[in-house]
Parts: structure tokens; C-alpha cells; sequence
């Protein structure tokens, strides 16, 4: 995913965009940590 792939948005509003963007990758990491340590996300063996 990238913040502004056609290079329109203002520095203000990439930056702001950036931050949307690494705040939804370490949610979407510290999920599936949190799912691999409860053994939600493992199949059975």
C-alpha cells in the first residue's frame, strides 16, 4: 500500500497519510501476535 502513489498530496497531508498508513501495519502486526500467542492463528498439526 502506498500513501500518495500519484504524488498529489501536500508534504502536510503525506505526512499525515504515512502515519495512517505505519499505525495500521503495527495494529495489523500486534493482531496477529496477540492471535499466534492465543493459538488463534495456528492450524492443527
Amino acid at each position: 500500500m502506498q500513501a500518495d502513489p500519484d504524488g498529489i498530496l501536500t508534504p502536510d497531508e503525506l505526512a499525515a497519510a504515512v502515519d495512517r498508513l505505519k499505525k495500521a501495519h503495527y495494529r495489523r502486526m500486534a493482531l496477529r501476535s496477540a492471535q499466534a500467542r492465543s493459538g488463534k492463528g495456528r492450524t492443527a498439526a
